[in-house]
């Protein structure tokens, strides 16, 4: 599968299936980069990205987006670990390396995503949220892009929220989106979605986790989208 460097932020890499899909991404980042906090955000993960910490995006509309995070090979190799998605153990361990443990930052490890380019979060004019395929504009795709990518930054920075629990879940997501208490957050998907001119979150769906991830937008138990997934249970 062909795998690229995002051309505006040399610390995330892209990888699909196809060609055509890994230049959409990059042109999404792009597009990310051309608002005020887009900007701040990706200098931030190039500034974040040190001891083998980075990002890996992989295209896959056959889920919702979420993004989790990893070891490094470093990580990995001093604990003699798999740096692999899937595997569980590395998945625990990396989530502990990358939750901030009350007001101390923890560690940080590299990020993974999965990228949804067909489906995602469609916000309303009173600020609701329904998963749903794309309509024709991209700026939704942008703007659900940012907020894997805010997740992606906490898990680089140690100051990751979602330990799992209800509480640390929500918090991680209402500081992405930049809602709630977090309105005023500088790097939110909010912030990025105004010079877009795209209607603002006011907080979820939060949608079910039938891929087991526990990853960024994904958890246990009912939500608005769509059941034709399935399950792996």
């Amino acid at each position: 599968m062909p795998i690229s460097i995002a051309t505006d932020c040399s610390r995330i890499s892209i990888e699909a299936n196809r060609q055509e899909d890994v230049n959409e991404i990059d042109t999404l980042i792009t597009r990310i980069r051309n608002t005020t906090a887009g900007k701040s955000l990706l200098k931030t993960i190039e500034s974040e990205s040190r001891n083998g910490r980075s990002i890996h995006i992989m295209e896959n509309s056959w889920m919702p987006s979420q993004t989790v995070p990893v070891l490094t090979e470093s990580q990995a190799a001093s604990r003699d670990l798999y740096p692999r998605v899937l595997h569980q153990e590395s998945m625990d361990t990396a989530r502990t390396l990358a939750v901030k443990k009350g007001m101390f930052k923890a560690e940080g490890t590299a990020a993974y995503m999965h990228f949804n380019l067909r489906e995602g979060n469609i916000v309303d004019s009173r600020g609701e949220t329904t998963y749903a395929p794309y309509r024709q504009s991209m700026n939704e795709k942008v703007a659900n892009l940012a907020h894997e990518l805010i997740h992606a930054m906490r898990i680089l920075k140690g100051t990751y929220t979602n330990d799992e629990s209800d509480k640390g879940y929500e918090d991680e997501e209402m500081r992405a989106i930049g809602s709630g208490k977090y309105a005023d957050e500088a790097i939110s998907e909010n912030k990025i979605r105004q010079p877009l001119a795209l209607y603002t979150r006011d907080s979820g769906p939060f949608t079910e986790n039938t891929f087991g991830l526990n990853g960024s937008n994904a958890r246990p138990g009912v939500s608005f989208k769509s059941d034709r997934y399935g399950s792996w249970d």
